[in-house]
This record gives C-alpha cells, sequence and structure tokens, in this order.
C-alpha cells in the first residue's frame, strides 16, 4: 500500500497489528480504544507518520526506540 496516508482502526478490539510491509506515504494511524499492549518494531519505519493516536490501550510495552 504505498500510497496510503490514513488508517483508522478505532474500536475494533485488535489486540495487535499485522505486519503490513512497508508504508512510506503512512501519516496518520489512528489506533485509539483497542486492546493492544505493544506495537511492531515496523511501525517506526514510517518516515511521515505525524499523527499516532494509542489512547485507550492496555499498554504493556513499546518498541525500545519509540522514544529516540
Amino acid at each position: 500500500f504505498p500510497e496510503l496516508r490514513y488508517v483508522s482502526l478505532n474500536n475494533n478490539r485488535l489486540q495487535r497489528l499485522p505486519d503490513t510491509g512497508h508504508l512510506p506515504s503512512l501519516q496518520t494511524l489512528a489506533l485509539e480504544g483497542n486492546r493492544l499492549e505493544g506495537l511492531p518494531d515496523w511501525l517506526l519505519e514510517c518516515p511521515n507518520l505525524t499523527t499516532l493516536n494509542l489512547s485507550n490501550n492496555p499498554w504493556k510495552a513499546l518498541p525500545a526506540r519509540t522514544l529516540e
């Protein structure tokens, strides 16, 4: 999905995100209100991601590079 820019997966009871491959154009990812406990490393490889909504998920772990 090289041209995908906006994805909303709010309130879908997701427990993990699938490996989607490279998403070079992704700018906004909305994941509010799921059951995510962590994020995959591939998410940090999205060079144009500027908005990431992670609220209302039971977090246990984030990738080590998240705060870099």
